[in-house]
């Protein structure tokens, strides 16, 4: 028995060598070049994630009587919680005497933000 296997094995090397190298290729094709994996995949996702963070913003900034409220302290607690499940930390600032700025809100406590010593401005275009 163990002979005929050592037969076959010998006769049939080649197309085993051929089969598992075929076998990998296929593999490394499937799992880096093609799908879930690869790089335009990526890209594309990124995009959108910014994109989706850009419009959310955007938003944000358009919505004055949001950022009023948010600067006053007077928000809702619905209002934080929204605030609070957003991917991207959101931080108010209100200006403040000799031309400095103090900030009034932040939607959560793993960000610590930066002192500001200019004037923030939105540009919108």
């Amino acid at each position: 028995m163990i002979n005929f296997i050592l037969i076959i094995l010998r006769r049939n090397a080649y197309f085993l060598l051929a089969a598992a190298w075929l076998f990998t290729i296929g593999f490394i094709i499937n799992n880096y070049f093609a799908g879930a994996s690869s790089t335009p995949y990526f890209q594309r996702g990124l995009e959108e994630r910014i994109r989706l963070q850009e419009q959310k913003v955007g938003e944000i900034a358009n919505d004055t009587v949001l950022l009023k409220v948010l600067a006053e302290g007077s928000f809702r607690e619905q209002q934080l919680d929204q605030l609070s499940r957003l991917e991207f930390s959101l931080f108010v600032y209100k200006p403040a005497a000799h031309e400095s700025w103090n900030l009034a809100f932040w939607s959560d406590q793993q960000t610590e933000p930066i002192v500001i010593s200019f004037i923030p401005m939105i540009i919108i275009s």
